[in-house]
């Protein structure tokens, strides 16, 4: 037995969500797939899902992640200075500001920014808005074990 923690249906429009609802509930039922209703939320603005809040044609960073991102040691392979320090700082109040992630758009291109060290791996996925800014879709990083590093 296989088991699915996060699903969302989501639409901008509240009547052909309702008709999104019924098809995704129909798909359920037809494949004896049980909800916990205890777990389900319907109809909210925003909801928090996979450390994100997503509603409104805006996504950002659940506020309970960004307060534990910052709270693991400083690895001992970096030689940490006062300008090291004041970088961090500004990194984790721009995190802390409340980033808001650009809701992408199917069909339109997007932009892959990739970046590597000896510890670790990131990534930032873009797509150009229609005024045309590059807006932040989604972040990620990872620090690499040990077998990884290798």
């Amino acid at each position: 037995m296989s088991s699915v923690k996060n699903i969302a249906v989501y639409t901008d429009n509240a009547t052909v969500h309702l008709m999104h609802l019924e098809a995704f509930l129909k798909q359920i039922k037809l494949h004896n797939i049980t909800l916990n209703l205890k777990k389900c939320i319907f109809g909210k603005d925003e909801v928090k899902f996979i450390n994100h809040v997503i509603g409104s044609r805006r996504k950002m960073m659940n506020p309970d992640r960004i307060a534990t991102l910052f709270s693991k040691k400083i690895p001992e392979t970096i030689s940490w200075t006062k300008d090291l320090q004041s970088t961090f700082n500004l990194l984790k109040d721009r995190v802390r500001s409340n980033v808001v992630l650009y809701v992408v758009e199917i069909g339109k291109p997007f932009h892959l920014y990739c970046d590597s060290s000896d510890f670790a791996v990131g990534a930032v996925l873009c797509q150009v808005d229609n005024e045309g800014k590059e807006r932040p879709g989604s972040f990620i990083s990872q620090k690499l074990t040990e077998t990884q590093k290798t």
